[in-house]
């Protein structure tokens, strides 16, 4: 599997000041994946210390043919992951038994 990182990724790191390897680390250990049913896109979410504090962050990513194209990754807001998830935004795979 090969790793790309979108310019507009790599601009939202820079202004954030955040490690480029931070991404890759979400997409490895991501606690809770979802599908954004308005893009389509896939969403990583993992608690990450990032300056002192511990955060949820969300990576925007799609995969094809074996590339990951990371498109963007932001701190989520105190309730932000529940409230997309309950609104229907965010939604969670099906469970398997």
């Amino acid at each position: 599997m090969r790793f790309r990182y979108s310019p507009h990724l790599l601009e939202r790191l820079a202004i954030r000041r955040m490690p480029r390897h931070i991404p890759q680390f979400v997409f490895d250990n991501a606690q809770v994946r979802l599908t954004d049913t308005a893009s389509g896109r896939s969403i990583a979410v993992l608690k990450v210390n990032l300056k002192g504090r511990d955060r949820d962050m969300a990576l925007v990513y799609q995969e094809d043919n074996g590339v990951v194209s990371f498109i963007t990754l932001h701190p989520l807001k105190e309730g932000q992951l529940k409230n997309r998830i309950n609104s229907g935004r965010w939604k969670l795979p099906p469970q398997v038994h």
